[in-house]
């Protein structure tokens, strides 16, 4: 996690960077606890990339910051931890005396990486010994340490973290060493840092005064290692099943960063499939290069790692992230995000005693990939209805199959954080707190009007943070989240059930669970959300009130209507947007568009923006987006069930909600005034929901429904956003090592060339590319080939690769088991005995022979 910047320099005279290096398992971790916290944790996890520690103390007189820097020692961390030297006042090389390979590696490689990589070269260093508690064991005598140090001019200790022999004394001579240095000593003042801000101060206008204090000059760079794997030992509700883990945790763990903030993220892909992560609300501020959505990044491919690197420029708030592809977000994998205020910008509310995150969700207790097979026949879309919905990955309270339950302990008076998040597939749900009362204050990055609740709509996708204050007799009281939409029992599988536990409680929770509102009543969510309201005076991510940025006398440049709804294509079941089902090509649109900009891979605009198909097909959906210009959005419903739409890269200033069909003059009823700001907004079943949005933001964005389902099976639409000025000021250019690299050895496939989860068990239909076929990888400054069978562009020298698909594609064949109700009552545009709507395939898509959503690398 990362370090928290103190940006008042009076509270310490000198801030220096220590940093521990060595081999995996030496201690290094123990040795900064013991310094830190004067005591040793036994067993500790492996570091995974880098930790920070701070300690103040007092030396000589003078006030000191120390930013001890505990790296990982595996040896697959070797270039994540070459960019720490950087700026070291003090390296603490560390071996451990019963493993001698531990101090052959010292030598061998950590003090070449310190010549290597040293920015200080005056840097002081000491060699030492770790665990001379275990002194029986040695495996290094104290005179090979002390030829070892005179070798490369370290100081030298032995220490014990257990037992802190000699831990204080090897920290307070690092110091005093340190503060020797005049060069040293000089960059490590906090009062010539101050005074050399202050001369770019005096140089500057006001406001580019106020902008270097508040702009990236204070961000943090947070590093995270994490291995993504199926787990089956979780099982939430007893039912075996693989779960998504990363380093071992369901859900996930926090990305807590501050605004401005740099997130490092290196994936390790454990699963057997490709997987890339999106970062739900991140706005990645002229980067969708770090979306990880199919449309801007190749997956992560099995056995392979890449590294995200995104800004929080510019944000606060709650958000989550998750695994955007392959259906696998229904598996787990995913987890919190929370992005906080610079501490020069005030919070609108009085800091609470504590913040708990809270993901909420509903889940399957089948195998995703049985799952994600079982929906693509002709009517199993509408069956794909979760068992079970759990509170941070746990099942109800008092369920038998639930192997525990969530649990929040608070103290009687004070007054907590929660950050709500849906992370479910398909519910909306309304949470509430037996006998507490809810402050709201936040949704996805915007401060709300504080508005006091006892139950709270929660859609899919969403995020809030609500104060809950412990007024109560102190006791046990049920947390409860209900589906909408759906009539339950008290004891059913679909109502999840945490406790909020009083500390000095000795008992059980007890009582009937909160009441809540009809599950049916639309109107009530309706005026709900319509109580969501901007907090104009507060101050978010800038110093300037949110209200600063307001839409009441716009002038809007498009106009989308987007109807989302079910079709019938070649006997399948697929979900589309004005009568078109997104198909998801080989190649990220993004790259396309860097590199051959867009052709042969997309055809821009072609999809109707304001209109329905009147046949069902197909298509690479990508449209224009005005730079600059403000985009007015209306999401239209033509299910009977929630929906809930998302746009990376952007807010949703959302303006309105309606019944049956939206015109023009529906504008009248918009909120223009207060109109809170989020990334994710639900659509009621056959109503609409209007927002705008600026954009501001160059690059590839992707706009899906945020109903797992819905997305798998072509929700789904790019906004393209260009900005032709070439400077990368204004977008970010590709990453270096791009994601395709991993791929070096693979051939390309055809859209259709790999065996369809339809059909687990069929052969997928025979295709032959006969060379000349260029390789995937082309050199960095080289453009990337098409994999669409054409001649290409970037080789006209080359012939096009011959590509010939050999029928019969196998027909799609109906799952052995029944489908599963649904659990709406309600019409369906596909039922038995109605008329399947026509199909027709428009150039320039590829027919579209039972492609598999979301899949084609």
């Amino acid at each position: 996690m990362g370090s928290r910047k103190n940006n008042n320099s009076s509270s310490y005279d000198y801030s220096f960077k220590i940093l521990l290096i060595g081999d995996s398992g030496v201690g290094k971790s123990s040795l900064v606890l013991s310094f830190i916290s004067q005591q040793y944790l036994q067993d500790l996890s492996p570091t995974i990339g880098v930790d920070f520690k701070m300690k103040l103390l007092t030396f000589g007189g003078k006030r000191m910051k120390l930013t001890i820097w505990d790296t990982a020692g595996q040896e697959r961390f070797g270039s994540l931890t070459s960019s720490y030297y950087r700026g070291a006042h003090g390296i603490i090389l560390v071996y451990d005396v019963t493993r001698r390979e531990t101090f052959t590696n010292l030598s061998e490689i950590w003090a070449k990486e310190v010549e290597i990589y040293s920015t200080n070269h005056d840097c002081i260093r000491i060699l030492v010994g770790n665990k001379v508690d275990r002194d029986s064991e040695r495996a290094v005598t104290v005179e090979e340490g002390i030829a070892l140090a005179r070798e490369h001019k370290c100081l030298f200790f032995e220490c014990s973290a257990r037992t802190r022999a000699n831990v204080q004394q090897c920290f307070k001579e690092l110091i005093s060493k340190i503060v020797e240095v005049p060069s040293l000593l000089d960059k490590g003042s906090a009062i010539v840092k101050k005074q050399v801000l202050e001369k770019k101060q005096m140089c500057r206008a006001e406001n580019s005064m106020v902008s270097a204090l508040l702009d990236g000059t204070n961000s943090t760079d947070i590093y995270k290692e994490w291995v993504v794997s199926l787990d089956s030992t979780f099982n939430p509700v007893s039912s075996p099943q693989p779960v998504i883990t990363i380093n071992g945790q369901f859900p996930g763990p926090l990305i807590n960063a501050t605004t401005n903030d740099f997130v490092h993220v290196n994936l390790f892909n454990n699963l057997d499939e490709s997987l890339l992560f999106t970062w739900n609300g991140i706005q990645q501020r002229l980067n969708s290069w770090q979306d990880g959505v199919s449309g801007t990044n190749c997956p992560i491919q099995p056995g392979k790692n890449w590294t995200y690197v995104f800004e929080t420029k510019d944000q606060i708030g709650t958000f989550t992230y998750f695994p955007s592809i392959n259906f696998q977000k229904v598996a787990g994998g995913f987890g919190p995000i929370q992005v906080n205020n610079r501490v020069v910008i005030a919070v609108p509310f009085a800091t609470p005693e504590a913040e708990f995150d809270l993901l909420i969700g509903d889940w399957f207790s089948a195998d995703y990939r049985v799952v994600r097979s079982s929906i693509q026949g002709k009517f199993m879309s509408y069956g794909a209805v979760p068992d079970v919905i759990l509170m941070n990955g746990k099942g109800p309270y008092g369920l038998p199959n639930s192997k525990e339950h969530e649990s929040f302990t608070v103290t009687k008076g004070k007054t907590y954080r929660f950050r709500i998040s849906n992370v479910g597939t398909f519910f909306s749900f309304n949470f509430r707190i037996q006998s507490h009362l809810m402050v709201l204050v936040e949704t996805e990055g915007s401060y709300t009007n504080q508005i006091t609740l006892d139950s709270l709509d929660v859609h899919v996708g969403q995020s809030y943070s609500v104060l809950v204050t412990a007024i109560q007799d102190e006791s046990d009281y049920y947390m409860v989240a209900t589906p909408k939409l759906l009539n339950t029992s008290d004891s059913s599988p679909l109502v999840a059930k945490g406790v909020l536990h009083y500390a000095n409680y000795v008992g059980t929770v007890s009582g009937p669970l909160p009441s809540e509102p009809n599950p049916y009543d639309i109107d009530f969510s309706v005026d709900q959300a319509k109580s969501i309201r901007w907090n104009l005076t507060a101050g978010a991510a800038r110093p300037n009130p949110q209200g600063t940025f307001n839409v009441t006398n716009i002038t809007l440049s498009k106009t989308f209507i987007l109807h989302g709804s079910i079709s019938e294509i070649d006997g399948l079941s697929r979900y589309t947007v004005n009568n078109v089902s997104y198909f998801t090509p080989n190649t990220p649109l993004k790259l396309a568009d860097q590199f051959v900009n867009g052709s042969v891979v997309y055809q821009l605009d072609a999809f109707p923006v304001d209109s329905i198909n009147d046949a069902a097909t197909y298509g690479v959906s990508v449209v224009t987006g005005v730079h600059k210009g403000w985009l007015e959005i209306v999401f239209k419903n033509d299910l009977y069930v929630m929906d809930s739409w998302h746009l990376d890269g952007f807010g949703f200033y959302v303006v309105g909600f309606g019944d049956g069909d939206w015109t023009p003059e529906s504008r009248t009823s918009y909120n223009l005034y207060d109109p809170v700001v989020r990334s994710t907004v639900q659509v009621y079943p056959q109503r609409w929901t209007a927002v705008y949005v600026f954009l501001d933001n160059p690059g590839m964005w992707n706009l899906r429904s945020q109903h797992s389902v819905n997305w798998y099976l072509g929700q789904e639409l790019y906004i393209r956003v260009h900005d032709p000025d070439p400077n990368p000021a204004k977008e970010k250019p590709p990453p270096q090592k791009r994601m395709f690299d991993d791929q070096s050895n693979a051939p390309i496939a055809s859209p259709f060339a790999q065996p369809s989860p339809l059909l687990p068990d069929s052969p997928a239909p025979q295709v032959a590319i006969s060379p000349p076929f260029p390789q995937p990888i082309a050199p960095s400054n080289a453009p990337i080939a098409s994999p669409i069978a054409q001649p290409s562009p970037l080789l006209p020298e080359s012939p096009a690769p011959q590509v010939a698909i050999s029928p019969p594609f196998p027909q799609p064949i109906a799952p052995s088991n029944a489908p599963i109700a649904s659990p709406i009552a309600q019409p369906s545009p596909l039922l038995p005995g109605s008329p399947a709507p026509q199909v027709a395939v428009l150039p320039p898509f590829p027919q579209p022979i039972a492609p598999s959503p979301q899949s084609g690398w």
